[in-house]
């Protein structure tokens, strides 16, 4: 088994953000939340509607740097789904079309 250093060094991540929504505009949709565990490295991310607003909070932990190749496809398919969830959208609608619907 060929062993490999892919990252530089363990690294963590913490993020909790608060996003206001535009007077007038309401939350329609929020992306799902998401936890993946997968030893070494973990992600999660919440996203909750908040009074005027939206708050998500985002955990991202790399705790090895020594993979082997055995490792890369899980590896890949983590940081995919990582990507995937940190480009999903929220959807806001305003007022006057909502009442329109």
């Amino acid at each position: 088994m060929s062993i490999r250093s892919i990252f530089s060094y363990p690294y963590e991540r913490t993020d909790d953000l608060v996003f206001s929504a535009p007077l007038g505009y309401s939350v329609q949709s929020l992306p799902p939340n998401q936890d993946v565990n997968r030893g070494s490295v973990v992600y999660s991310i919440s996203v909750a509607k908040q009074e005027g607003g939206i708050e998500v909070k985002r955990h991202l932990l790399e705790n090895g740097m020594i993979y082997g190749k055995n490792d890369y496809l899980a590896l890949r398919a983590f940081f995919s789904t990582v990507k995937a969830d940190d480009d999903a959208q929220i959807l806001l609608q305003n007022g006057p079309t909502a009442q329109n619907n």
